[in-house]
């Protein structure tokens, strides 16, 4: 998936470099660049997926361990005093 996002945008480079391409074309064309590249630093963030090598995964971006994580949904705030009454 890396190597063809990596092949979009070179592609979409290449058509920007060669100065042929009207206004519109142009504007669109670096928009999919920067698409692709925002999509390729996406897929460098999150962890590989089954079947794909985990060196492409650097070290910081390692998941949490399980025991440092805070479940949100399991712990309610309660609040003190009386309900809020909102203008209907």
């Amino acid at each position: 998936m890396r190597e063809k996002l990596e092949d979009v945008a070179a592609w979409a480079r290449a058509r920007i470099r060669s100065g042929a391409e009207p206004p519109t074309a142009y504007y669109r064309l670096m928009q999919l660049v920067e698409a692709a590249d925002a999509l390729k630093d996406g897929l460098m963030a999150m962890p590989p997926q089954e079947g794909e090598p985990e060196s492409e995964l650097p070290a910081e971006t390692a998941p949490p361990q399980e025991d440092s994580v805070v479940r949100l949904d399991s712990v309610r705030r309660h609040l003190a005093g009386p309900p809020v009454c909102l203008p209907t």
